[in-house]
């Protein structure tokens, strides 16, 4: 099958046109062009290690990261664009000691590719995480990966473990955006959850979030269109992934100049129809304020 089948990863031929369906050469019905100014990559840029008769590599994963990461910058060479650390990223599965180390630096000589990607060289290979800065608005990727059980190399966020370390990086980002009136975005792979998290980190990270300047987190990891919503944190967008598990899809966000999410439209692929055609055609999916019956996806609508 020219695109995959489903619970498969994506294949070259997927994220090709998927791509030229991002910048408006082709690949969308209706042919509109999408003016994209930020892609957020949400983690896992590498396939799964789920192969016995194709182990893979450490070689294989920087390779990976390297060339999906040109790709990205050819096809949208005008769009800022931000990648955080999924699991599937990892030398080792699911583990990722405090850095600087081997793989936070591998990844970082991937996404130094990107326009502007060097600016977060510091914060990126001490931790994984990094914040992009525009006049109204801070959008803080974290690497989600020191916070989920997944990962046994540390127990909790503890005074010391990499995962206190960035939650003190969080804190201090929301309170010097607070001081400046600024909106706040986060962003990562694993989505803030108990049956995910440590719950120690889970807790703290509540803490840390609970601040009415921060507009909405987006995350990705469970390959599944759904949102999370909590009286202490703003509501968590967990977005579809181009992976043919289920059908590949995207999501386009409106976000005003003030940081607050207006809508998003979900474009989405049916892969069966697509390997009989041979291209891929996305389609809106649906509207999300039309869907919601919301004005906006505010913290104030998504709560009621």
């Amino acid at each position: 099958m020219k695109y995959g089948y489903h619970y498969c990863d994506t294949n070259i031929n997927l994220l090709h046109d998927t791509l030229n369906a991002l910048n408006g050469s082709s690949n969308l019905v209706n042919q509109t062009k999408l003016d994209i100014d930020l892609l957020l990559v949400t983690g896992d840029t590498v396939r799964h290690n789920s192969d016995p008769n194709i182990p893979l590599t450490v070689d294989e994963i920087l390779q990976t990261s390297q060339f999906v990461m040109r790709k990205l910058k050819e096809s949208l060479p005008k769009s800022i664009i931000l990648p955080a650390v999924g699991n599937n990223d990892l030398f080792i599965h699911d583990i990722l000691d405090k850095g600087p180390n081997a793989n936070l630096k591998g990844l970082y000589e991937s996404y130094e590719l990107l326009t502007g990607f060097s600016d977060y060289k510091d914060t990126f290979l001490k931790g994984g995480y990094y914040t992009y800065q525009t006049k109204n608005m801070n959008l803080i990727v974290l690497n989600t990966n020191y916070f989920v059980l997944a990962n046994s190399i540390h127990a909790d966020c503890g005074r010391g473990t990499p995962g206190h370390h960035q939650l003190t990086y969080l804190k201090d980002q929301i309170a010097s955006a607070k001081s400046r009136h600024q909106a706040v975005f986060i962003a990562g792979h694993h989505s803030a959850s108990k049956y995910v998290w440590k719950i120690d980190c889970l807790e703290k990270f509540k803490e840390t979030v609970n601040s009415t300047i921060v507009s909405g987190m987006l995350f990705g990891h469970a390959h599944t269109d759904r949102f999370l919503s909590s009286k202490k944190m703003a509501t968590q967008f967990l977005n579809p992934s181009i992976l043919p598990q289920h059908h590949p899809a995207f999501r386009i966000y409106d976000i005003d100049v003030k940081g607050h999410i207006k809508n998003y439209i979900q474009y989405c692929a049916n892969l069966e129809e697509s390997n009989q055609l041979g291209i891929v055609k996305y389609k809106t999916q649906y509207s999300a304020i039309d869907y919601f019956e919301i004005p906006d996806l505010s913290r104030k609508h998504m709560h009621q």
